[in-house]
This record gives structure tokens, sequence and C-alpha cells, in this order.
């Protein structure tokens, strides 16, 4: 990581020529590279490096559902929304937290599944999660439906933790 911070790519790069090297030597030797070369990636902003190793990371640890939930969100922010829905549904129905349930319905959305994004907002709001309290008042809305768009925003301020958008 220093080398890469330090912008030695010379050295970084027989750096890792000599990881990639002793990866088949060593225990989760390819995990331990992939989270090395991800790092580096971040580092140098190359975010679609970044998302790249962390789909052969999955590749490796399919049920690993946290890593799972930063692919899927990183691929969101690229604007890659199909792979952004993708990977949300391979997180299974009973480890979907709030958050998970409204990035699901963010990405149904921006792919024009309007009922399904309902839907997923309807699950994280039974779930407390306020962002998708607002995000289903903005739907209300934009469908014109003012009043029930007001009755979920006083839904959502009832809570202790608003999110302001």
């Amino acid at each position: 990581k220093s080398y890469a911070k330090a912008n030695m790519d010379t050295e970084l790069n027989i750096l890792i020529a000599d990881i990639k090297e002793k990866s088949s030597l060593v225990e989760n030797g390819e995990t331990r590279l992939l989270k090395i070369l991800k790092d580096v990636a971040d580092i140098q902003i190359d975010k679609t490096l970044s998302l790249a190793y962390m789909e052969r990371l999955l590749d490796l640890r399919p049920d690993d559902y946290a890593s799972r939930f930063d692919l899927a969100y990183g691929h969101s922010n690229e604007g890659r929304r199909k792979l952004s829905l993708f990977h949300y549904l391979k997180i299974p129905y009973q480890n979907r937290s709030a958050i998970t349930w409204n990035n699901l319905g963010v990405s149904y959305a921006g792919l024009d599944v309007d009922g399904k994004a309902v839907d997923a907002y309807r699950k994280s709001e039974e779930m407390d999660e306020t962002l998708a309290m607002d995000n289903l008042a903005r739907k209300l809305l934009d469908a014109g439906f003012f009043q029930e768009a007001q009755k979920q925003c006083d839904k959502a301020k009832k809570h202790e933790i608003i999110i302001k958008t």
C-alpha cells in the first residue's frame, strides 16, 4: 500500500509480481493477493479494477454477503444498474438488512421496475429505515399521490435519525 500511496509504480509492480509468484504456495494465497490488489486499485482510484477484484473475491467466497453488498453498492455508484441489482438479489432474503432492501429498491427504480422498487422500499420501511421512507415518499410524490407522500414524510419524522436529502 505504501508504494501505491507514494506513486512508486516500479517498486509496486515488482512487489506484486513477487506476491503473485508466491500466492500459490500459501493458504488462501489468491484471496490474500486479490485483497492487496483491490486495496491498491482503491488507492489509485481505479474503481473498475477494484470492482473486478471484488467480483473474483466473491467467486471464491460467494457467501460473504457484506462484500456482496459492497460490490452491489459499488456497481450502483458506477451506474451499472443491472449488475447492482444482480448482486443485491444474490443476498439471501433472510440476510437482507433494511439498507439492503432500500438499495434493492433504488436498483429496481433505476431500471424502471417501479412495483418491485416500492415493494423493496416497503420492506425496508418495515425495518424502520428512514431513507426508504424518503424514497417511497418521492415515488408517491412523482406519481401524484401528494397526501400519501406527506404521510410517509410524517412517519419518517417520527424517527430519531432522519436522512436529509
